[in-house]
């Protein structure tokens, strides 16, 4: 089955492939790509990363038919598998303080800014380290699809990977406050944290490069930060390495590629990677332990 524009891999020569099922697979899941990092859970190691990328959007029922091949036919997804986390990447969300949340207001809180959806479950979880709920919403029919294939299927927010991964970002580089921004194909997300805690995350469609430079100065002019005296960090796709990078230093005086991990060891494999397009990966697995 024909679906890659390209297909990028790397996996560890420590990795058993008489073994998957052992291993932790977090699935970061779009309509224009599938990635995957396969994780020994002894260990907290990442020893393989996959990237099948579509090369468009397609639509669900294409995603759906993909999904299924893999499972039934990838050298590493094959099988049964003890644990999996999965992520759809989408723009509804929802956020809330933990003391507050009911599992019952799930679809009430999606409702408020996105209409309801009855082909899509809502998912939510807390983000490691702090008392806030986020939650999504994932197509029903991928859960189906997956459920049956492992015994423990953890259904992740990324919007609560992509936090995580800034508060650990900030804490391992002793800084008070930052901007993160992740782009994705159609919209990018933005968030500001201060002092160890998430101060604003939105997302935001957008047609071309100004979109992006317009909303996320517009954030900073709402919270009162003055951009020459920020910082930065990017992740997604590659528009954040050359072409938005180039536009917004214009305006905001540190702007980094947000390539590091923490707390998970990683194969050296990895260091060959654009890690600031998988980072979301690592964060998904956090999330999901």
């Amino acid at each position: 089955m024909n679906y890659t524009v390209s297909t990028i891999e790397k996996i560890d020569e420590r990795f058993d492939f008489n073994n998957t099922s052992k291993y932790i697979k977090s699935i970061q899941l779009s309509l224009n790509g599938f990635s995957y990092i396969a994780t020994n859970p002894e260990e907290s190691t990442h020893l393989a990363l996959r990237h099948y990328d579509f090369g468009t959007e397609i639509p669900i029922k294409r995603l759906l038919d993909i999904v299924a091949d893999l499972f039934k036919n990838e050298d590493i997804l094959a099988g049964y598998h003890n644990h999996i986390n999965l992520s759809y990447v989408s723009r509804p969300w929802a956020m809330v303080p933990e003391m507050l949340f009911s599992k019952n207001s799930i679809n009430n809180l999606l409702d408020i800014n996105y209409k309801a959806d009855e082909f899509s479950d809502a998912a939510y979880c807390k983000i490691p380290g702090s008392n806030i709920i986020i939650a999504s919403r994932i197509p029903t029919k991928l859960v189906n699809l997956l459920d049956d294939k492992s015994s423990k299927l953890n259904i992740i927010p990324h919007q609560a990977a992509f936090l995580y991964n800034g508060l650990q970002t900030l804490k391992h580089n002793n800084n008070e406050r930052a901007f993160f921004m992740a782009v994705h194909d159609q919209f990018f997300e933005l968030a500001y944290f201060k002092e160890n805690e998430i101060k604003f995350y939105n997302n935001f469609p957008y047609n071309q490069y100004a979109d992006v430079l317009y909303y996320t100065l517009a954030a900073m002019e709402k919270l009162e930060v003055n951009p020459a005296h920020s910082s930065l960090f990017l992740q997604g796709n590659d528009l954040v390495k050359e072409i938005i990078p180039n536009e917004i230093k214009k305006h905001i005086k540190n702007v980094y590629l947000d390539n590091q991990l923490y707390k998970e060891q990683y194969t050296y494999h990895f260091d060959q990677l654009p890690m600031y397009k998988y980072k979301l990966l690592t964060g998904i697995y956090r999330c999901g332990s």
